[in-house]
């Protein structure tokens, strides 16, 4: 399969080639279900795109998120027991400093660590994305990411991988992509933490090929995503 280049969506802007921004990351821990990241500074036009994940004690499943007054909803993600990740995305007309806030219906166990990503596309042509991946849950120490839809040229291959697993594991890395946010574990608990990457096809399509996300140490962990442009 070649690049997918048109989703289900109609064009929303198409002033230039999409351009990408890491806007940055958080973390949290506490016992709820309606997750506070802080506030993140986007630039106004464009769209914003949130990744997130969370463990908890408790079955857990992603119901949404906002961006200060932009609601993103529920995009995709995986829900896996006691741990998942979900993604939204909204055209943000009036960016500044938004707050970041997610919900996880039965997230209020007696423990929780979640992370989140975000990122900003200004000049996009669609506010869906072109494919995405939910990966199943795996307890390795590598997780595989298959683009089998390619990335067409002026494309953007978002990645968020959250490890809930407790064992304590080094040299992180991605196969292909950019490093947006190098894993640490933050302020979560229990080695818990959590990736994100990128990877941009500029003049031309990249072929359809794997990623993969490895480290030294079996944890368990989620990885997943999607291609915009």
């Amino acid at each position: 399969m070649g690049c997918i280049g048109i989703p289900k969506s109609p064009i929303v802007s198409a002033t230039s080639a999409p351009t990408l921004t890491y806007v940055g990351s958080a973390t949290a821990t506490g016992a709820t279900t309606v997750i506070n990241f802080g506030s993140f500074t986007v630039p106004d036009n464009g769209l914003v795109i949130v990744a997130v994940g969370k463990i908890t004690t408790n079955s857990v499943i992603f119901t949404g998120s906002d961006m200060g007054s932009y609601s993103m909803g529920v995009g995709f993600g995986k829900n896996s027991g006691t741990v998942c990740t979900g993604w939204g995305w909204q055209n943000v007309t009036t960016g500044g400093s938004l707050t970041l806030t997610a919900t996880m219906n039965g997230a209020s166990g007696a423990t929780m660590d979640a992370g989140a990503a975000v990122w900003f596309i200004t000049g996009f042509n669609y506010r869906e994305p072109a494919w995405r991946y939910d990966a199943s849950e795996v307890s390795t120490a590598s997780n595989t990411f298959p683009l089998d839809a390619g990335i067409c040229a002026d494309g953007h291959a978002l990645y968020y991988y959250f490890k809930s697993g407790t064992a304590a594991i080094t040299n992180h890395a991605w196969s292909n992509a950019t490093v947006d946010r190098s894993f640490t574990t933050g302020t979560m608990s229990n080695n818990r933490g959590h990736s994100a990457a990128h990877r941009t096809a500029t003049t031309s399509e990249i072929a359809p090929y794997t990623e993969t996300v490895s480290w030294t140490t079996s944890s368990q962990n989620l990885v997943t995503g999607g291609i915009w442009r």
